[in-house]
């Protein structure tokens, strides 16, 4: 079959949009290639393995690129996305795009000091896939398709009825939310270039040179308020506004999907070119610039990842002046953050006048009022606001309290699916899509991976369908287009595959380490999200022999066990209280069981680990130091386990807070004290600079490895630092970063035995050459 192009013909609209790419542009980097359907099964997305249109997922692929670019600047990466990636309102033919978006992409280009020639600034090709690439461009690039493709309703002129909206992203898994990725970015973009003010017949001196518009002499212009909500206002006067006529914008659409959402259908194709979507993100753009404007010395020092992690996340967009762990200023507080702007309206009709002028019109006689009508009633629209607060109700009633929110251990997630009917798929894929896609998953956060209990014939490990990556989202995607072949393996099987797919996975990270020379420290939680539709008992001794062998191997790791069956799931837990979750059979209700694994997966301890630490080593002395990060107000549970502490007498825990932040750390050697946070028998300790101390004797006395307990810590942010908390591994500028230390510690018995052994032959060699 050849391949296909789907269009994009945008029937009957035209959109304030705009562009750093060209149509030609498009050709040239291999963007077009986004468009082909290819063979059965058919790309989405232009995508094999489509990522989700989500800002989680853009966030963890930003966070990736900041990685590995450290001097990244948030203006500079703003700036690749939007000349790699973007370019809004194609035609059918690739070659142009609408008036509205080149006047647009004209003043965008000035104000932000783009090149004409894009070549040379793009992403370098390994930094991203194809299909990220296809899905960056997806979620950048503003279109509203209403081509019919043959499954929809149509209207009377052919085109679609619930035409498709693409460059916008979805949040938190919701089914209307959707908001323009790339204004969010241009309000970031001019916040973070700081104020702006020219006059309005300079800037239009500029676009045309040689002309001039005196008129414009004592107006203005503000630059953020102009790339965010100015075009789109000033196109919506010139060309769609109607005096006497009810003023409506394009209405909500619905995802189609919530774990893997990559199409968003409009409600209604009304023609009103400005949709719910690109207002949503125009008004956070707007809401974030001005915050950022206000707040440079900050903002200036946090990456873009940060950035957007605390405005759509729990935090809200905090400051280093802030007291409080959280702010208002995030996305629940949308509507009363664009009220409180007192000087909207003003700043958009000086925009609109400038506007006018260079798109050779005159502003008409009642033009001010228009503007003002317009801003109102976006201001009170209930589509833009109440109906999205309304449907995430869950995260923004939620205290700041919640075990939920306040929990931040880092962890490696291990999901292994029971590939059953497709019911059963289906709820597994909503419970692993709800908690992967948060902005707890990234590359220098936590990570996710998904695998199936069926046979694998290329791997000696578990059936894999998404590595441990660090891009949060893919985890529901992607098992909604495999392909299985084959049988299942056995619970045996499943199990042992399980204790190879860890061990590579340790493997991987250790020479990771070693190949950027960092020393190997504290390591995330490592969790097994174990589901099994299997309700009969299975008393085994080989199954029981694997799970034992597996616990040896990593007693660091944790099985959660989720099934109908409650009695055939506690073969595979320690703690059968904690780690089973029973789901009753045919459950197709998510929601219960996805607060409770929540709650559970918080308290899986993260471990303290250790690249040397044999007695009386000093480079391993030298190498114990570990920084670690935690959130103002947040807490996080940590674990040494005895492979590292087995034949230690003397031992010094240390814990020390760093620029003058406090937090608060408790000890216990029991696991069952720790996650019930019981404050009897638990020694807990605060500190604002100076080390907190814990002191251990004997700790593993007539004990061996698999006997003797755990050290188990929680750790509280208590206080902010005085300074910004500038490491890669901070989520905001609040963050408190700690060291832990520890004095005494030997690893275990075969350190000492090789020690003793040559004691014991250097000792007979002397004895032997003294003897007469």
């Amino acid at each position: 079959m050849k391949t296909a192009i789907i269009f994009l013909f945008c029937f009957a609209y035209f959109h304030p949009a705009a562009s750093f790419l060209t149509a030609k542009d498009l050709s040239r980097n291999g963007l077009k290639r986004c468009y082909e359907r290819g063979t059965l099964p058919q790309k989405i997305n232009g995508q094999d393995l489509p990522l989700p249109s989500s800002m989680e997922t853009f966030v963890s692929l930003v966070e990736r690129i900041e990685t590995k670019y450290p001097t990244m600047q948030a203006v500079e990466l703003i700036k690749k996305l939007q000349m790699s990636f973007r370019v809004d309102d194609l035609t059918e033919d690739f070659r142009a795009w609408s008036s509205a978006a080149q006047y647009a992409n004209d003043f965008e280009k000035l104000f932000f000091n783009i090149p004409s020639e894009l070549k040379g600034y793009e992403f370098a090709e390994e930094d991203f896939t194809e299909d990220e690439q296809c899905a960056l461009h997806f979620m950048l690039s503003h279109t509203i398709n209403a081509t019919a493709g043959g499954t929809e309703e149509l209207k009377e002129d052919g085109t679609a009825k619930h035409p498709r909206e693409l460059g916008v992203v979805s949040l938190h898994s919701k089914w209307k939310h959707a908001l323009s990725l790339n204004k969010v970015l241009l309000g970031i973009l001019a916040g973070m270039l700081g104020p702006y003010k020219k006059s309005a017949n300079e800037v239009y001196k500029l676009l045309l040179p040689g002309k001039s518009e005196e008129s414009l002499n004592a107006i203005e212009i503000n630059r953020l308020y102009a790339v965010t909500l100015g075009d789109l206002v000033s196109h919506y006067v010139n060309k769609i506004y109607k005096r006497n006529e009810q003023i409506a914008f394009v209405p909500n659409g619905v995802w189609n999907d919530l774990s893997c959402p990559t199409s968003y259908a409009l409600i209604e194709n009304n023609g009103k070119s400005v949709t719910n979507s690109v207002l949503r993100g125009a008004i956070d753009g707007l809401i974030i610039g001005l915050k950022i404007e206000e707040n440079l010395d900050t903002f200036q020092k946090l990456k873009l990842s940060q950035i957007l992690s605390m405005y759509y996340g729990p935090t809200g967009l905090i400051t280093k002046t802030e007291s409080l762990s959280k702010s208002d200023f995030q996305w629940c507080e949308r509507e009363k953050n664009f009220n409180n702007i007192q000087s909207l309206k003003d700043e958009i009709y000086r925009f609109y006048l400038l506007y006018t002028n260079y798109m050779g019109a005159m502003p008409t006689q009642n033009a001010q009022d228009e503007v003002s009508e317009i801003v109102g009633s976006i201001q009170k629209s209930t589509d833009i606001f109440n109906d999205i607060t309304a449907e995430a109700s869950t995260e923004c009633m939620r205290s700041d309290t919640t075990l939920d929110k306040r929990c931040s251990t880092p962890y490696d997630m291990f999901a292994i699916l029971d590939w059953g009917t497709d019911q059963q798929r289906n709820f597994q894929l909503e419970v692993i899509g709800n908690l992967s896609v948060n902005f707890d998953v990234g590359p220098r956060r936590s990570s996710f991976g998904v695998y199936s209990n069926m046979k694998s014939p290329l791997s000696r490990g578990l059936n894999t369908i998404v590595n441990n990556t660090g891009v949060a989202g893919c985890q529901s995607c992607y098992p909604k287009y495999y392909q299985r072949s084959g049988g299942k393996n056995s619970d045996i099987e499943v199990i042992q595959k399980l204790n190879e797919t860890l061990a590579d996975f340790v493997e991987e990270q250790d020479q990771n380490l070693n190949d950027m020379g960092e020393v190997k420290s504290g390591t995330p939680a490592k969790i097994i999200l174990y589901f099994s539709y299997n309700t009969a008992v299975n008393d085994d001794y080989r199954l029981r022999d694997a799970l034992w062998e597996f616990e040896k191997s990593f007693k660091e790791a944790t099985i959660l066990a989720v099934g109908p069956g409650k009695e055939s799931l506690k073969i595979f837990t320690l703690k059968d209280d904690f780690d089973v979750f029973q789901i009753p059979t045919g459950s197709v209700n998510a929601a219960d069981l996805i607060g409770k694994l929540k709650n559970r997966i918080c308290k899986v301890p993260a471990e303290f680990q250790f690249k040397e630490c044999q007695r009386n080593s000093r480079s391993a002395e030298a190498e114990n130091r570990q920084e670690l990060v935690i959130g103002h107000n947040r807490k996080q549970y940590w674990a040494m386990y005895p492979k590292y502490f087995l034949k230690s007498f003397s031992i010094t825990l240390k814990f020390k807070p760093l620029d003058g932040a406090q937090i608060k750390v408790c000890f216990t050697r029991s696991a069952y004290v720790m996650m019930e946070d019981n404050p009897q028998n638990i020694e807990c300790h605060e500190s604002s600079g100076e080390e907190i101390k814990f002191f251990v004797k004997n700790p593993c006395y007539k004990r061996n490895v698999n006997n003797c307990d755990p050290f188990f810590f929680t750790v509280e942010g208590k206080r902010p630092p005085n300074g910004v908390c500038q490491s890669l591994k901070c989520v905001t500028p609040r963050d408190i970063q700690f060291e832990f230390q520890h004095e005494g510690i030997s690893c275990n018995a075969a350190s000492f035995i090789s020690v003793s052994m040559m004691a014991l032959v250097l000792a007979a060699l002397a004895f032997f050459t003294r003897m007469p």
